[in-house]
């Protein structure tokens, strides 16, 4: 029998994410990092590809400036938004802590905790960073093998599985507690393996509850753009391209917006949520 009512936890996930909309903005930052994390998933699919791809690039950077120049901003540009992106959620999970202790939430105080919690945020994201470049480096470089490169790949998937079940109570301990970097990565895995059963149900619920979020997003989307279609359609039926081309700019405009806010409230009440499960079991 399960220690945590998943459903309470759920509910009161959601009390926390529609109660404190401004907290949206902060999730919406967090949205915008992993966009850039889906664009390298989705460039690191097909891998011969990719390592082909990496070859030529810097055969042509090494010969071109210009295209160094273009490569290193896109990679500043790239490492500015992941940037942003966590110390939004370092923001965001000092907002559920002071909530937690029933403090009021101010946006300036937020932002300074995040700052000075930053740091050491950066540094163990950095070395689970590191570790996975390595592995995904290990994997690209015996394509050829076969077996050693089929090896690297399980391990790979195995790093990133063991980072999905405890990486979030390692916020929380560095955020929440004030524990270093390395002092909150063994304090996350030991929360985790010493209430491995409902942890883990805990994740698997979090799965479940995104293809929720995700269909819910869709669904909105839809019932968003449904008014722009048929004003597009009127309107060039009635005065020509002109008002269809103005409507579906404007749509455009209002869909990605209602896009990174909804986005920006589910992340709120992902990390609410994940958070609860730390609060039951620390």
């Amino acid at each position: 029998m399960l220690s945590i009512p998943i459903k309470q936890t759920i509910k009161s996930a959601w009390s926390v994410a529609w109660t404190h909309k401004l907290l949206w903005l902060l999730g919406l930052f967090i949205t915008s990092g992993a966009f850039f994390l889906d664009y390298l998933i989705e460039d690191w699919t097909e891998l011969t590809t990719f390592r082909n791809t990496v070859l030529v690039k810097l055969n042509v950077t090494l010969n071109d400036w210009r295209a160094f120049l273009v490569l290193f901003i896109t990679f500043v540009l790239l490492s500015l938004i992941l940037l942003i992106a966590i110390f939004a959620k370092t923001s965001l999970v000092a907002a559920l802590g002071k909530l937690k202790s029933g403090d009021k939430l101010k946006i300036g105080e937020l932002l300074k905790i995040g700052w000075q919690n930053f740091g050491k945020v950066v540094l163990f994201e950095l070395i689970f960073g590191v570790i996975n470049l390595i592995l995904f480096a290990l994997v690209v470089l015996f394509i050829p093998s076969g077996g050693l490169m089929a090896l690297f790949v399980i391990l790979l998937i195995l790093y990133n599985v063991w980072l999905f079940l405890f990486r979030h109570y390692v916020y929380c301990y560095a955020v929440i507690e004030g524990k270093s970097a390395i002092n909150s990565i063994v304090a996350g895995w030991k929360l985790y393996i010493a209430n491995y059963i409902d942890l883990t149900v805990i994740k698997i619920t979090e799965v479940g509850l995104w293809v929720v979020a995700s269909f819910v997003l869709i669904l909105s989307l839809i019932l968003i753009a449904l008014p722009f279609i048929l004003l597009g359609v009127i309107g060039m039926l009635a005065v020509g391209q002109m008002a269809l081309m103005v409507v579906t700019w404007l749509g455009y405009i209002v869909l990605g917006t209602a896009f990174l806010l909804i986005k920006g409230g589910i992340q709120v009440f992902f990390l609410s949520y994940l958070t609860n499960a730390y609060w039951k079991f620390k």
